[in-house]
């Protein structure tokens, strides 16, 4: 069953919702973390396929005749242990 759990933002989408406070006009953007957690957060966020369930995935593509799905070309490989 799929299920929305709650993740850390990266420093890259901390900075760019910093950038658009203040865009159209005057604005400022507060963080609820302090400065040493923005500093333990990840530079970049996890693409989703390395951080979700694949068993949907996995399953749509042998329902299109794609039978090797541990080398299909995806954009992001994901962990080889995902489908576990």
């Amino acid at each position: 069953m799929e299920s929305l759990q709650v993740q850390p933002v990266s420093k890259a989408a901390a900075r760019q919702r910093s950038g658009r406070a203040g865009r159209e006009a005057p604005g400022v953007a507060y963080h609820l973390f302090s400065e040493p957690d923005f500093q333990k957060l990840e530079e970049a966020p996890v693409p989703e396929i390395r951080r979700c369930n694949l068993s949907s995935v996995i399953l749509t593509l042998k329902a299109i005749n794609i039978d090797d799905v541990v080398n299909f070309d995806y954009m992001d490989r994901p962990p080889r242990d995902a489908s576990k």
